[in-house]
């Protein structure tokens, strides 16, 4: 039986060698390992930037339509206060106005990716300062626009009450709004207190409007900003694309100054 010892090292020179061989090899390990983990921060990074995109684009479903409704209202409440105001009585299409003035719908829009991401450690976690900044600005003009709505609601009274003789309100089961509301348009145009109502509500309407407009371009600057990271479009899961200003927002949102069109 044969023994084989391990050769005596000969000289600083090879010692030297031995361990630079040994140092090396650490290195490489090291440099192995810390790749690894990068490539998986960069697979969670696209995965949760992928998740908050797809929660934009719903996000700026539900706000495009619910804006798009509230403008449509209160075109209708400006035109009916305008004639009112002037000392015309306006005509039956416009009285709608009377029961849409005091209507104020929550705002509710998707954020549990968002709440997610928050409660994980924050938007820190967002490489992107730009990413964080739109994230960041949208659900900040989010918490106000639904605290300001909640307010409205709170402090709101109709322009005029439904058990004023001057209302008549009739039930048809058939209709897209089962209560349908008749005004005694004379008797209303001629009171001087139910026109300064009405101009009151309009005015708080159309500051509502104002408000869902701009969170509704917020939310169009963060999901076109999400897109361009993920070489993605905004477009919104229902509604089609983009259009007018609302295109030249998320066009906007994705040139070299991210502020483009907030002021």
């Amino acid at each position: 039986m044969h023994f084989h010892l391990p050769k005596p090292v000969h000289g600083w020179r090879e010692f030297a060698s031995e361990v630079g061989i040994i140092v090396v090899g650490v290195l490489l390990a090291l440099l192995a390992e810390q790749f690894v983990e990068w490539i998986h921060w960069r697979h969670q990074q696209h995965e949760r930037l992928e998740r908050l995109f797809d929660e934009a684009r719903m996000d700026v479903t539900t706000l495009r339509d619910q804006r798009d409704l509230t403008a449509a209202m209160t075109k209708v409440e400006g035109e009916f206060a305008t004639e009112i105001s002037r000392g015309s009585c306006p005509g039956p299409k416009l009285w709608d106005a009377v029961a849409t003035v005091n209507m104020y719908p929550a705002i509710v829009v998707p954020s549990s990716v968002y709440d997610e991401v928050v409660g994980a450690g924050g938007l820190s976690a967002l490489e992107s300062s730009d990413v964080r900044k739109a994230v960041s600005s949208f659900h900040a003009m989010l918490s106000w626009a639904q605290s300001q709505t909640e307010a409205f609601r709170t402090h709101a009274s109709p322009a005029i009450a439904i058990d004023d003789p001057r209302v008549t309100v009739t039930f048809d089961p058939n209709a897209d709004e089962p209560e349908v509301f008749a005004y005694d348009r004379s008797a209303l145009c001629s009171d001087k207190a139910f026109r300064n109502r009405v101009a009151d509500r309009v005015r708080d309407h159309e500051s509502i409007y104002n408000l869902r407009r701009d969170l509704t371009m917020a939310a169009i600057r963060m999901c076109a900003r999400l897109g361009k990271d993920l070489s993605d479009e905004c477009v919104p899961t229902v509604g089609g694309p983009l259009r007018g200003s609302d295109l030249k927002a998320a066009r906007e949102a994705t040139e070299s100054n991210p502020d483009a069109g907030q002021e």
